[in-house]
């Protein structure tokens, strides 16, 4: 049995499954992640359509682990609102207007050596990615479904850090 995070999915308008790859249990080098204790370490990608896979990250930094992947579904013409593959980390998702979707897959990692997370964005495919943005756990994250931002906010002292990307 699979235990994931938001990781696995499906993306129906591509024909594409998304699937996690844990390290193996006698390889565990650290195992004091928050909740669930598996490590993802990877994220294989099978297209239906095709029957082939292919496979997000070609080495995921030593004590890291995927947490979560976001990627917009469909377009809810009565609820005027994005289907995300989670609605965790979502927010301003009412009335949006009707646009394409995002082709993008969005990928949160945890390292923790370091205690902070890095986000990755790549297409639905896995392929042109980049690493986004670096940010600890005392950070709020979230996808303004509204605005197709990415916002990263940190409250340093009395003042808000707020760093904004597309999404």
């Amino acid at each position: 049995m699979m235990t994931h995070y938001n990781v696995d999915g499906f993306d129906n308008t591509l024909g594409l499954m998304y699937l996690a790859i844990k390290e193996e249990q006698k390889k565990r080098a650290f195992s004091n992640l928050k909740g669930n204790n598996s490590i993802i370490k990877n994220i294989a990608i099978y297209d239906i359509h095709n029957q082939s896979t292919s496979y997000l990250f070609d080495n995921l930094p030593e004590h890291s682990s995927i947490r979560d992947i976001w990627f917009e579904q469909y377009y809810d013409d009565k609820l005027k609102r994005i289907a995300y593959s989670t609605s965790v980390n979502v927010r301003n998702n009412e009335n949006v207007s009707s646009r394409p979707l995002k082709q993008n897959l969005l990928i949160k990692v945890w390292n923790v050596n370091q205690e902070v997370y890095t986000l990755f964005l790549s297409d639905k495919r896995g392929k042109n990615k980049t690493e986004l943005a670096t940010f600890d756990k005392e950070s709020d994250f979230f996808i303004d479904a509204y605005n197709a931002k990415i916002h990263i906010i940190k409250q340093v002292s009395d003042q808000l850090q707020i760093a904004t990307y597309d999404w």
